[in-house]
């Protein structure tokens, strides 16, 4: 089952916002935000995992600079994207590190990658009703079978909440073509260890979604009131420190209107939210 959340209509009230505003020592800003829409992953977690999709752990270890961010890096290889009303973000997240790896590594140049290809096609996962242990599973998808260009399957799920049939050729009628990763690491190991991995590509990452996400606006966020409403896929794409706090930069599936300007800065070091829990970093 997934969970269809209309922050506005359903989470924001002046009573929240005055609660969030009246916390001391917040590090975010609290705003009731513009409405939209927004499908989030069910909490419900798939029971059985196929033992050939256990992921190698590795921890990456050496210097990092104190910050880094590939939107200063490599701001042309970042977009933001939105998933609209499907519980998509597992594909996002997947398809847009792999779409940012490509691109860092490559030729400098960006190509959109299909999400709509791997909704409709990747059948261990389940649509627009994707689970909260889905991360590895799009993983091992994009390495074995992997996606065509966004210009050869566009999008279509996020306004019909379907998840579509899997095509066998582009929506013009030409043949497919599909870009594969070489492989796949869980890298959350350790902090470190994120911060090493990131100086090579974006990583895939899920949060524990609570109430008062509806209501970031900017600054660096840590979990202050409300309770759990589902789960979320992001792509971590760099870290750093303001006045003592430190973060790390996260890509969200939302369009660029939520938080700062689709990103979210969130509490690094202590596991916020699940962040650390489990990472992926993609070869290519």
């Amino acid at each position: 089952m997934f969970v269809t959340i209309t922050f506005a209509k359903v989470f924001h009230s002046q009573e929240v916002l005055d609660i969030l505003k009246n916390i001391p020592d917040m590090t975010w800003t609290p705003a009731i935000l513009d409405e939209f829409d927004v499908v989030l992953q069910s909490n419900n977690r798939a029971t059985q995992d196929s033992p050939s999709r256990t992921a190698n752990k590795v921890r990456y270890v050496g210097p990092t600079p104190a910050a880094f961010s590939w939107l200063e890096a490599e701001s042309t290889c970042m977009t933001v994207k939105n998933q609209v009303a499907c519980g998509s973000s597992w594909a996002f997240s997947a398809v847009g590190a792999l779409s940012d790896n490509l691109c860092f590594n490559g030729n400098k140049q960006k190509v959109e990658y299909s999400e709509q290809f791997q909704i409709s096609c990747d059948t261990a996962n389940n649509g627009c009703n994707a689970e909260s242990n889905y991360m590895e599973k799009s993983m091992w998808f994009l390495k074995n079978v992997g996606v065509p260009t966004e210009q050869c399957v566009s999008y279509k799920s996020g306004s019909n909440s379907l998840r579509g049939k899997c095509p066998l050729q582009c929506d013009d009628g030409t043949k497919l073509t599909l870009v594969k990763s070489k492989s796949y690491e869980n890298v959350c190991m350790g902090e470190e260890s994120i911060k090493n991995a990131l100086l090579f590509s974006s990583l895939q990452t899920q949060i524990t979604v609570y109430t008062d996400l509806a209501y970031y606006n900017s600054g660096i966020y840590q979990h202050k009131y409300g309770k759990v409403e589902g789960h979320q896929f992001l792509v971590i794409v760099g870290y750093g420190s303001e006045d003592g706090v430190n973060y790390w930069v996260v890509r969200n599936s939302w369009g660029t209107s939520w938080g700062e300007n689709g990103y979210l800065r969130i509490i690094r070091g202590q596991n916020e939210c699940g962040i650390e829990q489990e990472c992926y970093l993609q070869k290519v």
